[in-house]
C-alpha cells in the first residue's frame, strides 16, 4: 500500500489460510499487503495499492476489498502475487500493465528474436459479476443495497461476465456496463418466457454520473502519471477537476500546511 489517507484498515488472517479469525491493523503508507488480506476504507478515506510493478489500485471511501492470490507467506513472492480482487462494496479504479515485447538472445551468428511477455491477467469480482483484464485502466463499483455492479473502461478492453446467466460482454474504452439484480421469474413461467425476462448485457457510452464517480474515486491519484494518461484526461477532464464530494473537502484542507 503506497498511500493511505484517513481510516484504512487491513483485516489479516491470524494463523493460516483456513482460519476465519482476522486481526485489524491500521494501514499507513508503504504498508505490506498480503494475499487474502481484506482492506476497508472509512468515510473520507482512500488508499492506493501497488501490484508489484504490474499496475495499481485506487480505492475510494466506504470500500471493502479482498486481495486474492497465492500463499500468504512473504517468502513465496511469486505465489503471493495478487491475481484478483473481490469487491464487497464501494468503488475502485484499477490499472493493469500492458503486454510488452523484449529481445531474446539466441547465439552470435543468429539474429535476435523477439520474446513476447504474456501480459498480467487480473480480475475484479463483485457478488454479481467478474471483470477480467489485460493492459487496462478501468472502474468498478458495487452497491450492496441495490445489488448493482457498474463497470466502465477508461482505456483498453474489459471482459465482463454476469454470474446469474454467465452472459458475457466486452467493454471498450469510453463504454460501461450495468449489471443489476435480475428479477426472479414466476414459478409458472415457461423456460421460453424465463429466458426472455433476462436482460441483455450491453455496453453503452459512459454516462455523466459514472464519469463523476470515477473522478471522485481518483482524487488521491490525480498527480500520479499512470492515472493521468491522455485517454484518462480525454474522458475525465483535467486532473485538477477530479475533486472529492463537498463533505470530504474539510478533511482534505487539514492536510494543507499553514505557510505564510
Amino acid at each position: 500500500m503506497t498511500r493511505a489517507k484517513g481510516e484504512v484498515d487491513v483485516l489479516r488472517q491470524k494463523t493460516n489460510e483456513s482460519s476465519d479469525v482476522r486481526v485489524a491493523l491500521r494501514a499507513k503508507e508503504n504498508f505490506d499487503i498480503l494475499c487474502n488480506d481484506v482492506i476497508v476504507t472509512g468515510k473520507s478515506s482512500r488508499a492506493k495499492l501497488q501490484l508489484r510493478g504490474r499496475g495499481a489500485i485506487a480505492m475510494g471511501p466506504f470500500a471493502r476489498i479482498e486481495v486474492m492470490g497465492g500463499s500468504m507467506k512473504k517468502a513465496e513472492s511469486t505465489a503471493n502475487e495478487a491475481q484478483a480482487l473481490k469487491l464487497f462494496y464501494g468503488r475502485v479504479r484499477a490499472l493493469v500493465e500492458k503486454e510488452s515485447s523484449t529481445p531474446e538472445a539466441t547465439d552470435k551468428n543468429k539474429t535476435t528474436k523477439t520474446k513476447k511477455n504474456l501480459s498480467y491477467r487480473f480480475r475484479i469480482q463483485t457478488p454479481s459479476a467478474v471483470a477480467g483484464v489485460r493492459g487496462t485502466d478501468f472502474f468498478v463499483s458495487y452497491d450492496p443495497n441495490t445489488a448493482v455492479t457498474e463497470q466502465a473502461t477508461i482505456e483498453g478492453l474489459v471482459d465482463v461476465q454476469r454470474f446469474a446467466d454467465q452472459q458475457k460482454v466486452s467493454v471498450k474504452s469510453g463504454y460501461q456496463v450495468t449489471i443489476a439484480k435480475d428479477i426472479e421469474p414466476a414459478p409458472s413461467a415457461t423456460p421460453q418466457s424465463s429466458s426472455q425476462e433476462t436482460s441483455q448485457l450491453t455496453a453503452v457510452p459512459i454516462v455523466p454520473q459514472i464519469l463523476e464517480e470515477i473522478r471522485k474515486t481518483s482524487t488521491h491519484v490525480q498527480k500520479d502519471p499512470e492515472f493521468t494518461s491522455a485517454k484518462a484526461v480525454e474522458l475525465l477532464g483535467k486532473p485538477e477537476t477530479w475533486t472529492p464530494p463537498p463533505d470530504e473537502l474539510a478533511l482534505d484542507l487539514k492536510n494543507i500546511k499553514e505557510e505564510f
